[in-house]
């Protein structure tokens, strides 16, 4: 499935560093209590 999405191009994608996914978590865990505030 994998190989599909990537049109074979996976040597372009560089593996993500858990320091960049921890930024992610972040971002995605204030904007979801953002919203939480807003719902309540």
């Amino acid at each position: 499935a994998f190989d599909r999405l990537s049109d074979g191009q996976k040597k372009d994608f560089a593996p993500a560093t858990t320091k960049d996914w921890d930024g992610m978590i972040e971002l995605i865990k204030f904007v979801d209590s953002l919203r939480k505030k807003k719902a309540s």
